[in-house]
């Protein structure tokens, strides 16, 4: 039970949900979550921490980079994709995940 509680928690916030919407479509780096939903460095990573410390997302290192995902545990769970399915990211953040996905990583993060 407190493991759903956990989720629970996590998934209560706006910026915690979009960044699950936003990696439900691929992986992402700070930078580009940052540059996605137009908040600082800082805010992303307090939100994503709190989405690994739920083991809603999980990384890999990629050179410089931590790359974050949805954890695969989180995935079997049936709420994910309720989430995905039901809950839409706003047009503006779909605006700038679209561009986002046209340009690379290397070019976006220096």
């Amino acid at each position: 039970m407190k493991k759903y509680v956990k989720i629970l928690s996590a998934l209560a916030d706006d910026t915690r949900l979009s960044i699950i919407l936003i990696l439900a479509s691929g992986e992402r780096c700070v930078c580009e979550i940052e540059d996605i939903l137009k908040i600082e460095q800082s805010r992303v990573s307090h939100a994503l921490t709190i989405l690994k410390n739920a083991d809603i997302i999980d990384f890999k290192k990629e050179g410089k980079w931590r790359i974050y995902f949805i954890s695969t545990s989180f995935k079997k769970l049936k709420i994910f994709p309720a989430i995905t399915k039901d809950i839409q990211l706003n047009k503006t953040i779909k605006k700038r995940l679209e561009v986002l996905s046209k340009i690379s990583r290397k070019e976006m993060c220096k």
